[in-house]
């Protein structure tokens, strides 16, 4: 066992409590707490790299896709700094083995917090049926065909950028000038993809009034990941 091993589920579990905890009673994540976050990863991690020597490209890699990925949902109205920092701060204590995992905490959270959102509006019934397509939603069929290239799961692709592209106000034309490229570069997978994002299409024409925190949705993603070993 590696010195550092047993102490990144007990911190992502610890942080994760007391940053949900701040989110649902402040609503804001402080950012002594991610401060905090950061210095007990870099200690943690340089006892496991200096222990392994290994997995320290891959480590970099997923903290920097993390915080891309993060920084895009904030550009698109989606979250807000608190949650780009949290997500990415959280990031730095988990230490994925191969590309395909990059998106499974940001997939995580979108299932959970849709899962909590419907189900409020069930309760409540404070919903309504509202369809408004737009070139962004075809986004992940732009880009789903070149994810199997770089070793990173196509449905997982799929489902992160529809709800990225649903928000997205600019960058129509390019958008869907890669789309028409990759219908005609790949068209099985272009095709495929398309016909998936049917469903997400209607089930992101369902307007909720309701709210949740995005916070202990992220923590819930990273504490069942790492609980179950999947990440």
């Amino acid at each position: 066992m590696r010195s550092a091993d047993p102490l990144f589920f007990p911190s992502v579990l610890l942080f994760s409590l007391a940053a949900s905890y701040t989110d649902i009673r402040l609503h804001r994540v402080p950012n002594s707490l991610i401060l905090r976050i950061l210095v007990v990863s870099l200690f943690l991690n340089l006892l496991y790299f200096i222990d392994t020597g290994e997995g320290l490209l891959v480590y970099l890699a997923f903290v920097a896709v993390s915080a891309l990925a993060s920084l895009i949902l904030y550009l698109v109205d989606f979250w807000k700094p608190g949650d780009v920092k949290f997500y990415t701060a959280l990031s730095t204590l988990v230490h994925p083995t191969e590309f395909s995992q990059f998106l499974l905490p940001l997939l995580g959270f979108l299932l959970l917090s849709i899962a909590a959102t419907i189900v409020e509006a069930a309760v409540t019934r404070k919903f309504r049926f509202d369809p408004k397509p737009n070139v962004g939603m075809l986004l992940p069929v732009a880009v789903a065909p070149l994810m199997p290239l770089l070793g990173v799961s196509s449905l997982a692709v799929i489902f992160v950028m529809f709800f990225i592209g649903e928000k997205v106000k600019r960058l129509k034309l390019p958008i869907l000038a890669v789309f028409f490229i990759s219908l005609l570069l790949f068209p099985l997978q272009a095709i495929k993809a398309l016909l998936f994002t049917v469903p997400l299409f209607l089930a992101s024409s369902f307007k909720f009034e309701g709210h949740f925190p995005s916070v202990p949705f992220i923590s819930a993603s990273f504490i069942y990941l790492l609980a179950s070993g999947r990440i």
